[in-house]
């Protein structure tokens, strides 16, 4: 019994190691037959056509010439309110949009600066800046045709540019 168990592992080691040496050895044979084929003379000229032949070239079409300027549309109509400690201001909005406020506060003193945004009856809309100085920010939002006022607490200079809608 043990001598067909060994006889069983004998020949199944064989088998394993010819199946290696044969998928290496055809991976030589098949090294030596391109070899072989690029030696011989009649491949050569065929070798000489491929490399002689002009190499085949991609024609990519130019980019489309860059759009020409058209001419820009209106833009939006900036207003500048500045003034020194707490002031109240109005401004007009001459039609409905987007509305942006840059506000800054350039007193060093760390103090409060705040703007508020009134409507024409005097109801406050939006605070729109409440921090130390100095303060720099922006805020944005959407007004109606109308006339607004700013209510502003400021220790010293401020500045508000506003952005409005084209009427």
């Amino acid at each position: 019994m043990t001598d067909v168990k060994r006889g069983f592992n004998v020949t199944l080691g064989v088998v394993i190691g010819l199946g290696v040496l044969g998928a290496c050895g055809a991976i030589i044979c098949l090294g030596c037959m391109l070899f072989l084929a690029l030696q011989s003379p009649a491949n050569e000229r065929v070798f000489e056509n491929i490399i002689s032949t002009p190499a085949i070239r991609a024609t990519v079409p130019p980019l489309d010439p860059p759009a020409t300027p058209t001419q820009a549309g209106p833009t939006a109509t900036p207003t500048l309110l500045q003034g020194n400690g707490d002031n109240v201001v109005q401004f007009t909005s001459p039609s409905a949009g987007l509305v942006i406020f840059n506000i800054e506060c350039s007193e060093p003193a760390e103090r409060q600066c705040a703007v508020w945004l009134l409507d024409n009856q005097g109801n406050k809309l939006d605070l729109l800046a409440n921090d130390i100085t100095p303060y720099s920010g922006s805020k944005s939002g959407q007004l109606q045709p109308a006339t607004y006022t700013l209510e502003v607490t400021a220790p010293g200079p401020w500045v508000i540019n506003i952005t409005l809608p084209l009427p």
